[in-house]
């Protein structure tokens, strides 16, 4: 009886949720978002930047993926989101599903329950830095500090090959690389862009919420780096769009800050009794094989 009764419960919530539902239709479309390349990346709709999704906490969302790409595979993650009861839609190819042929579709439907700054993107091979890739945010309608900001800006960091990642990962995993150099990108990015300037008014308090989209831009994984590699990307803050941008900064060194430093806003009470302490010794190494 207990056993039923969750049952409908679970179900009244189900039905009671708003539904949203989308249309994605993946294909390839001719893109330089650094201006020094043109190539085909993965776009939904025709567009590429994607634009990010915006859900409100508690909605279901159906999205129809529709894979137009004619010579890929292809799959969408929702990266971040628990998929409480809905892991069957996370999205992993041979985990959670499987991958959805050319000419074929797929239907994501879950409830997200969880506010915040997230992400989707295809988990199939490498296919989010070929442009598979948005943001995800989620609005909380009851946000404790709503009253404390005016707007908001979403800013998506990432990394820009080239190349497409079919190639790119035939010679990472490669005899020919036995030391597992991460292949080096040949720009970053700022909403998948250069050049981006955001329009802001004085007097007025924004909340930026900021998405690590890159593939793996970490320097101590590359080999080499090229000596005509510009690491540096530059956004603009605009109060007047009539003055001439100032020159972007270059950043030659990078301060990293320290995670453990920062003070959570939740209020929960930091924990002062450990009762056990789990100590991992982890190597990364390789075969020398290229293999692994």
């Amino acid at each position: 009886m207990l056993l039923l009764w969750a049952l409908l419960v679970f179900i009244h919530g189900t039905a009671c949720a708003k539904v949203t539902a989308y249309e994605y239709n993946i294909t390839w479309v001719n893109r330089n978002p650094d201006g020094l390349h043109m190539r085909p990346v993965m776009g939904i709709n025709g567009q590429w930047p994607i634009p990010a999704l915006h859900v409100t906490k508690g909605e279901r969302i159906v999205v129809t993926v529709h894979n137009h790409l004619g010579n890929e595979t292809t799959s969408l993650h929702w990266h971040g989101l628990y998929q409480n009861g809905t892991a069957h839609m996370d999205g992993p190819p041979g985990v959670a599903q499987c991958e959805i042929p050319p000419g074929d579709s797929f239907v994501y439907d879950f409830k997200v329950d969880q506010p915040g700054t997230y992400w989707f993107h295809s988990h199939t091979r490498g296919q989010y830095p070929d442009g598979l890739r948005a943001p995800l945010i989620v609005d909380d309608p009851e946000n404790p500090f709503e009253d404390e900001f005016d707007e908001e800006v979403v800013l998506s960091f990432s990394d820009w090959y080239h190349d497409s990642m079919v190639p790119l990962l035939s010679s990472f995993i490669s005899v020919t690389n036995p030391t597992g150099a991460e292949p080096v990108p040949k720009s970053a990015l700022i909403n998948d862009s250069q050049d981006v300037t955001v329009a802001v008014q004085a007097g007025k308090t924004y909340m930026i919420r900021m998405i690590d989209i890159r593939l793996t831009s970490v320097k101590e994984l590359f080999d080499a780096i090229p000596d005509d590699l510009n690491s540096n990307v530059t956004g603009w803050l605009v109060l007047d769009g009539n003055q001439e941008l100032p020159k972007p900064a270059n950043v030659d060194d990078f301060d990293p800050l320290d995670d453990l430093s920062i003070q959570p806003l939740d209020g929960a009470a930091v924990l002062d009794k450990v009762d056990r302490t789990v100590t991992l010794d982890l190597k990364m190494d390789n075969l020398g094989d290229g293999a692994n």
